[in-house]
């Protein structure tokens, strides 16, 4: 094929609808992740996502290949299964989907609409890099949305990842990925350790840190930035509407204290909470050191190091319960899905604030230069 002809085959319709066929296999692939990593009280450390294969959490029959086909097998299956006639989850169907949706979408922001601006080999990179993004943002969106946890196994090997696919994009320097991993560390951290200070309880956790951090890796210091704050704006549209509706709804009811009604946690001792002086004094530190001249990157290697080897040791852990703790009991096979007592996770909305910024970070950067 001539250059031509590949330009013209990258920029049609069939492209388009070949990058959502393989985003919903992709999402079959994220609805395996979602399920199976997070842990619970029957597999403390998660599950494998090769084994066992695909079946039935009802009846264990496995899923032949046929009903496997994203979308498509939970529609002529009516979403149940083939052997005991269980009800599937919705899920299965809108993670597939809004996977296949992503990838399309990533395509065309990629490879045509930037047509003309860049080679096609580089846009194709671009795609794929984003679709990956795509995929890991899906994965933590809906495990955080089940468990309110955002897991080291998908965090950490992701920050990894994306700082070195990040190379590959031309307007991506080595050390951009550092700093904006470092970036993400350290807004998290300097909220939750001021947080903890003045009201003596943990307000963000640190899985929100390497959420921001893996942003970061890939889309430099403006990434976790704009997912912070785009993130909270989210949560507020969404929250408060919700904390309205709650209040009606417990207006009218009998008034009645549930039994299952507890009293809010203790505040964390002074001697625990100063633990968080360590954490933004070391900030600060680094930080002063850029002002005084040194170099960014360093700085933000630094950060890194600090953030990883803190979670690593616990050096500033307020003793919360381990992640285990915080999941559902079960086996991971049923289609109930666990939002604890209407409480929504952030990792969400920060997930989708930093969608939107890898799609519009070129035109509102382009805007600015003009």
């Amino acid at each position: 094929m001539t250059d031509a002809q590949l330009e013209a085959l990258a920029t049609s319709p069939v492209a388009l609808a070949a990058a959502f066929v393989l985003g919903t296999l992709w999402g079959s692939f994220a609805n395996v992740c979602i399920y199976r990593w997070p842990p619970t009280k029957a597999h403390p450390h998660g599950r494998s996502v090769v084994s066992p294969g695909s079946h039935c959490g009802a009846c264990g029959k496995p899923v032949r290949w046929y009903d496997n086909v994203p979308i498509l097998a939970w529609l002529w299956l009516r979403g149940r299964c083939r052997d005991c006639g269980t009800q599937f989850s919705a899920r299965y169907i809108l993670v597939e989907a809004l996977t296949g949706i992503l990838f399309a979408t990533v395509w065309w922001f990629a490879v045509d609409a930037r047509a003309g601006l860049e080679p096609l080999d580089v846009r194709v990179i671009r795609a794929g890099v984003g679709a990956g993004f795509a995929f890991v943002m899906v994965v933590i969106l809906f495990i955080d949305l089940d468990h309110m946890l955002i897991l080291d196994r998908v965090t950490l090997p992701s920050l990894a990842a994306f700082y070195a696919l990040g190379t590959a994009l031309p307007e991506r320097g080595w050390q951009e990925g550092l700093v904006g991993a470092a970036v993400g560390f350290a807004l998290v951290r300097v909220v939750a350790d001021v947080f903890l200070l003045l009201r003596g309880k943990v307000g963000m956790g640190m899985g929100d840190g390497k959420l921001l951090a893996v942003v970061g890796a890939l889309l430099g210091w403006k990434g976790p930035v704009v997912a912070l704050f785009l993130g909270a704006t989210l949560a507020v549209v969404v929250v408060l509407p919700a904390m309205l509706v709650r209040g009606r709804g417990e207006d009218a009811d009998d008034g009645d204290a549930s039994d299952d009604d507890a009293p809010p946690p203790a505040p964390f001792p002074w001697s625990v909470r100063r633990t968080a002086l360590w954490s933004l004094g070391f900030i600060a530190l680094v930080g002063g050191g850029v002002l005084a001249g040194l170099p960014p990157w360093i700085a933000g290697a630094v950060v890194i190091a600090g953030a990883l080897a803190d979670d690593f040791f616990a050096l500033t852990d307020p003793a919360e319960p381990p992640e285990g703790d915080a999941a559902v009991g079960g086996d991971g096979d049923d289609d109930e899905h666990h939002l604890t007592h209407g409480a929504l996770p952030f990792g969400p909305f920060l997930a989708v604030a930093a969608l939107f910024w890898w799609f519009a970070e070129p035109y509102v950067m382009f805007q600015l230069r003009s």
